[in-house]
């Protein structure tokens, strides 16, 4: 047990302080990339909004800059109960990381939402109800908890992860000085932890891919 509040702060100062959960970062690249955005699309954006050409390639540093909330993933083991005689007593036998959901930023081009509709679209032809193979409609995600400097502290990448929901987005008259959101359910096979250079190489190689909506 502490002895004092000068304890608490000197425990504190070395380790840097608390953990804050607005300093997170969030990158993935959708699966089957093109260098352009829809065309069409693109054209319309630039029309309708004034937006420069350019904005026609997919920065996917977008990702991150529009996610507002995310999670880091839990983990629940499953057990059974066993003993011949007396107390009964658990052993583990298997793993479930569940399910998570992240919130994203809408900008006036829906660029986001435009992602994720696509991304559903990939995985399920709505025309034709034909599902892909698992391995053309996945991708790894990697979520990091940064420092007060924007060094990640903690990280995971969720294997093989995809969108399995899409919620429903509110249009309000009432709601005028509201900024529009979206949220996803993404499932995924496992998650694992990487250590500081595995999550920079990370970073790197989701930054340097050039990705865009589908």
């Amino acid at each position: 047990m502490l002895n004092s509040l000068n304890d608490l702060q000197s425990m504190l100062s070395k380790k840097g302080g608390v953990a804050q959960p607005n300093r997170f970062n969030v990158l993935f690249t959708p699966p089957k990339s093109n260098i352009l955005k829809n065309p069409i699309r693109a054209l319309t954006n630039v029309i309708t909004s004034g937006a420069s050409v350019f904005n026609a390639v997919h920065d996917p540093r977008e990702v991150s800059i529009l996610c507002d909330t995310a999670a880091l993933p839990g983990r629940s083991l499953f057990t059974f109960e066993h003993g011949d005689v007396g107390q009964q007593t658990k052993y583990a036998y298997t793993f479930s990381d569940g399910e998570l959901r992240m919130t994203f930023l809408l900008t006036n081009d829906y660029s986001i939402k435009h992602m994720f509709d696509d991304w559903l679209e990939l995985i399920i032809n709505t025309d034709t109800y034909v599902a892909k193979y698992k391995n053309e409609y996945t991708a790894d995600v990697i979520i990091q908890q940064l420092n007060k400097v924007n060094i990640p502290v903690y990280a995971v990448k969720l294997i093989n992860a995809f969108p399995t929901s899409i919620d429903a987005i509110v249009l309000d008259n009432s709601a005028e000085n509201s900024v529009q959101k979206v949220s996803v359910t993404f499932a995924f096979d496992k998650y694992v932890k990487e250590d500081l250079i595995d999550t920079i190489k990370s970073s790197a190689a989701s930054i340097n891919t050039v990705s865009t909506v589908i």
